[in-house]
């Protein structure tokens, strides 16, 4: 029972209700009549605590209010059907129901009962208006609602429609008290009594209606017991609905995988430098100057510390001669210098595969020649010079024949950066092995004092790089490719400006995609609240989907642009349409630069939120219908 005791509303100074006092019964159909801005909208706002009162108070279920009316109190004794029903448009017919009640078969024969059998599967936006209405009544009954309001029901519908709603809600008079405003003067056949509104504010007349029999009065039937399912599961389907943008977020996930490549490209220097020593030029060797005594020591520790061989190169062992990187004497020997050394194992020289014709080292009197090399020995068949010998004037040992086993293919500019690490000048010439200098290392009458440079060969660069690092107190030459360090110096001045500006651009893409969603698609939020859900869970509920949904989407994203920089850096190495590897990986910057756009996506749908916390679930709605 609704009782109300001289109640009065102003706005300013415009007086629209005027000391107002009405007696509501438990059941019935009570019609609010009169034209639009007569008051009939602010005397529902007031009775389901939406808007405060000055004067006078109001008694529901023997709790009198004062002021205004506690509107958490009452929600769950009833439902206020504004002029345009509330729905979750992404879900359907069936879906929305059980957000009230979670048994099924209670809803088919509410369905039934109210005409919208075979309407289960469909989404609210394909009913007619006239169904759209019957579905909220249908809604309220399911979640037992005692009072139920109606504020301009048939305002939209044609005449057919406006007979069927009222005969409805005559119908379930009986069970619960039907409060509905119209300025329909057909709805006043249909009620049990009129209360007249008019612009005066002054008079509030009481009308008896003529009723009026409906012989095709559908039957409500047994009324069940339900309570509400809180199915919060429902709001992950509006991250999949149509009703979202899918164009834009297709166009986000694209500024995204590219802003994620760029950062790729816009790595620092030191770190693109050590990428491209690692992964482009296959890196994996350093010079030691030290005594002899040192070298048995790190033979010693191959396949131990990440060194594979150690190799004394030809050079290094000639006595009192300088050699420059060019391998031009100072002065002119009487032996050869043209041998550059190369470890016997296959598997610590990154190059071994590069083999044109022949094997690689399986004897120490051996040598495999450069193509230029085998080329100006044999130009018409090179191929012909593997198993035959040459023979060279070496220090200490005279002329030794040399079995020729091999001939590499043409090394690349990248190949020949390998090389310049070890003083080799551009893979050219004839190349002995390690094992065949070793004898210069155990012949005690050598200038064996001098040896005091060698070259160390890893497994990895990241072994050499470890090496290098716990053994500062040796004298280690670390490889270098600087004309490479400049262009990387080059790209990170011009290219970081470039990233930030996408990155950024990527972040305010977003954040405008998210404040226009929420800004027309936040109805569902009301919708829950509506429906009996706590808006607080509900909100905090969409945004973890919201993050995890981004998280997923930049997951994808950043899937996405490791292949596609994995792709063109193999394209790249295979072409060498550069002399360095493009893309590089430095997980910091990528890390940082999601949690970037996950953190302020975090920030923004709070603030945009935050008025629909602040507003109950029908000043949302009102500000909807504005804003569309």
């Amino acid at each position: 029972m609704i009782k109300c005791n001289s109640i009065s509303k102003s706005f300013g100074t415009q007086v629209v209700i005027d000391n107002l006092s009405y007696e509501f019964k438990d059941k019935g159909f009570y019609l609010l009549y009169g034209e639009s801005g007569s008051g009939k909208t602010t005397f529902f706002n007031i009775l389901c605590g939406f808007q405060s009162f000055e004067g006078g108070s109001i008694n529901i279920d023997g709790k009198e209010y004062t002021g205004s009316v506690d509107a958490n109190s009452i929600s769950q004794t009833m439902d206020y059907i504004v002029q345009d029903t509330i729905y979750v448009e992404f879900l359907t017919v069936l879906e929305n129901l059980q957000l009230v009640c979670e048994d099924t078969n209670e809803i088919e024969n509410a369905l039934e009962r109210f005409g919208l059998k075979g309407k289960e599967n469909q989404y609210p936006s394909t009913l007619s208006g006239g169904e759209k209405q019957r579905l909220a009544i249908v809604r309220a009954l399911l979640g037992k609602k005692k009072i139920l309001f109606l504020d301009e029901p048939t305002a939209s519908l044609d005449d057919k429609n406006k007979i069927e709603v009222f005969q409805y809600l005559k119908m379930i008079k009986e069970d619960i008290l039907v409060i509905c405003s119209s300025h329909d003067a057909i709805a006043g056949e249909y009620a049990d009594e009129t209360i007249q509104f008019e612009k005066s504010y002054k008079q509030y007349e009481k009308k008896d209606s003529v009723e009026k029999e409906n012989t095709n009065k559908p039957d409500l039937g047994e009324k069940k017991e339900c309570e509400f399912k809180k199915n919060y599961h429902y709001i992950k389907k509006w991250f999949r609905s149509k009703r979202r943008n899918k164009t834009a977020k297709i166009l986000f996930g694209i500024f995204l995988t590219l802003a994620i490549c760029l950062c790729t490209i816009a790595d620092t220097p030191d770190r693109k430098y050590e990428s491209n020593m690692e992964y482009m030029y296959k890196i994996n060797q350093c010079e030691v100057e030290a005594h002899n005594d040192r070298f048995v020591k790190y033979r010693e520790f191959c396949d131990v510390n990440g060194i594979s061989e150690v190799v004394i190169p030809y050079g290094y062992c000639l006595p009192d001669l300088e050699i420059n990187h060019d391998s031009v004497m100072q002065e002119s020997p009487d032996f050869d210098t043209d041998l550059s050394t190369l470890p016997y194992n296959k598997d610590a020289f990154h190059l071994s595969d590069r083999m044109l014709y022949g094997t690689y080292f399986t004897d120490e009197l051996q040598v495999i020649l450069s193509y230029e090399t085998a080329i100006d020995m044999n130009n018409v068949n090179p191929e012909a010079l593997i198993g035959t010998k040459i023979t060279r004037n070496v220090y200490k040992y005279g002329c030794l024949e040399f079995e020729i086993v091999g001939i590499f293919d043409k090394f690349t500019d990248i190949d020949n950066s390998y090389f310049r690490a070890i003083n080799i000048n551009n893979g050219s010439g004839i190349f002995a092995n390690s094992k065949f200098t070793e004898r210069y290392i155990e012949d005690e009458g050598s200038a064996s004092s001098a040896f005091k440079r060698y070259v160390l060969y890893f497994d990895t660069y990241k072994d050499m790089k470890n090496f290098y690092s716990s053994n500062e107190d040796e004298i280690i030459h670390f490889p270098s490719v600087p004309k490479t360090r400049a262009v990387f110096e080059t790209m990170f001045s011009i290219m970081l400006p470039l990233s930030i500006f996408i990155a950024l651009f990527t972040v305010l893409f977003y954040i405008n995609l998210i404040k226009t969603e929420i800004a027309y698609n936040n109805k569902f939020i009301s919708v829950f609240e509506y429906s009996g859900y706590r808006k607080k869970k509900v909100i905090n509920y969409f945004i973890w989907i919201n993050f995890l949904h981004l998280l997923r989407l930049c997951l994808i994203s950043t899937s996405l642009a490791m292949m596609s920089t994995y792709i063109l850096n193999k394209i790249n190495f295979r072409f060498e349409l550069f002399g360095f590897q493009l893309f590089t990986y430095n997980v910091p910057i990528i890390l940082s630069f999601i949690v970037g756009i996950i953190a302020l996506s975090f920030v923004t749908i709070n603030v945009l939120l935050r008025r629909v916390r602040l507003s109950s679930w029908y000043e949302n709605v009102i500000a909807q219908r504005d804003l569309l």
